[in-house]
């Protein structure tokens, strides 16, 4: 692949020449290339990629690019400071240079984040790019699903702040018995904290009950540190009796006797 060079925006740090310093100069005040390697970063198909690199309070340099046309290194001049890079794919028309919020309403886009720390003090300095899947797919199929009027999962996690980590707040997904496909649907969940997450279902009844999900994924062993996250097969019964719990990738199944 070719090498794409960025054009650092000269108006966020003055005086400094992008061509670089000539060798009698003093080097203190030159800016330092930086190059992102994505070999590594295995971006999803279709999805833009959003770069932000930051020192401190102060952004250095912001680009777009198509997942076509990412190459092998992207170069781009920045300060001899400390930085942070942050790396975005997914969720494009609401990542910003501040981060990422979901609204109320909506469950996570598929969102995968580069985050990391670098000390850009010499002529060059490089960041190898892996983007990891900061998002848990939820697949929650019900029985006896014609008593089923809606579903709302509720937490404390509305999305990521401009480093890439969990953001808190209001996070709330309502699905009606008529948006579903058959008897199941799917909500994308942000990486969580040690927020609560719960599941309510109401009946044609009006009865409405909850769940604690995050104890029963807790008890299920699924860890939401790790870099890579699993999605999770939730099985519900309606009649209370039971909720079923598969991590991907896992042979085993877990069940919980519900507690009425």
């Amino acid at each position: 692949m070719k090498l794409a060079t960025s054009i650092f925006l000269t108006t966020l740090v003055s005086g400094i020449v992008l061509a670089g310093c000539s060798v009698k100069e003093e080097r203190g005040g030159c800016p330092c290339r930086l190059f992102l390697d994505m070999t590594a970063a295995q971006v999803p198909a279709m999805s833009p990629l959003s770069i932000y690199v930051s020192s401190g309070s102060s952004l250095e340099h912001e680009a777009v690019i198509d997942s076509g046309n990412v190459s092998d290194i992207y170069e781009v001049y920045v300060p001899r400071t400390d930085l942070d890079v942050v790396v975005w794919s997914g969720g494009s028309e609401w990542v910003t240079k501040d981060g990422l919020s979901v609204p109320l309403g909506y469950d996570c886009p598929p969102i995968f984040i580069h985050s990391s720390q670098v000390r850009a003090e010499g002529e060059s300095v490089r960041d190898t790019v892996h983007m990891r899947k900061n998002h848990c797919v939820l697949n929650v199929r019900f029985m006896n699903a014609e008593v089923f009027a809606s579903m709302t999962i509720r937490g404390g996690v509305a999305g990521f702040d401009w480093r890439g980590k969990p953001r808190p707040g209001e996070f709330k997904v309502y699905c009606k018995a008529d948006t579903l496909s058959g008897s199941s649907t799917r909500v994308v969940l942000p990486r969580q904290t040690g927020d609560p997450l719960y599941l309510d279902v109401e009946g044609f009844d009006g009865k409405v009950k909850t769940f604690p999900l995050r104890e029963y994924i807790a008890a299920a062993g699924y860890d939401w540190s790790e870099p890579d996250l699993k999605d999770l097969d939730l099985t519900l019964n309606y009649t209370l009796t039971s909720v079923s719990l598969l991590v991907s990738g896992w042979d085993e199944e877990f069940t919980f006797d519900v507690v009425i």
